[in-house]
């Protein structure tokens, strides 16, 4: 069964909490390297979208050491980010862009965002 598979597999499922859902999938970096998408552009990381419905939008994101993303919030939007690899520095800023919380994590944890996290 292919990693695609695995999540809609496991995101059809009714009333399963999203970061129950992800942390069922026993996800390995192997499984995830025909996903991972180099990065294009003026972005710094590569973006891959892999399963989408009306609730939920699976992004396999790779991000490059030392590599960051732009300031931006999630809008409405809410999900669950988990760290198969490495390690992710997350800044949280107040809306004058002075940083309000800085966040780290680890290969094997996760973290929700919301809104404007």
């Amino acid at each position: 069964m292919t990693f695609q598979e695995k999540v809609r597999q496991v995101l059809q499922e009714k009333e399963v909490p999203l970061d129950k859902a992800i942390r069922s999938l026993n996800i390995c970096s192997k499984e995830l390297e025909p996903y991972i998408t180099q990065p294009q552009g003026m972005l710094e990381y590569g973006r891959n979208v892999i399963y989408r419905n009306q609730q939920v939008e699976v992004i396999v994101v790779y991000l490059p050491p030392f590599a960051k993303t732009l300031v931006h919030d999630h809008g409405f939007s809410k999900g669950e980010v988990y760290v198969v690899q490495g390690s992710l520095l997350n800044l949280i800023y107040h809306k004058d862009l002075s940083v309000n919380k800085i966040e780290s994590y680890k290969a094997d944890e996760s973290f929700h965002v919301q809104g404007d996290t």
